[in-house]
């Protein structure tokens, strides 16, 4: 049996959090992935504010 889990929209699960912190190398790549979901999510936020102010006029 196969044991996937669903996705998931929490900001703590991903690869970026699953990325190994230990040993040589650690980490090289979670900066880069870290600030790429960093300015997904804030564009995203932008987006939404941005949507709702112009319902409200």
């Amino acid at each position: 049996k196969e044991t996937t889990e669903a996705p998931s929209k929490e900001p703590t699960r991903g690869k970026v959090a699953e990325a190994p912190l230990l040993g040589p190398g650690a980490g090289v790549g979670t900066s880069v992935a870290a600030t790429t979901t960093l300015m997904e999510v804030a564009t995203m936020r932008i987006m939404q504010v941005t949507f709702f102010m112009s319902m409200m006029n």
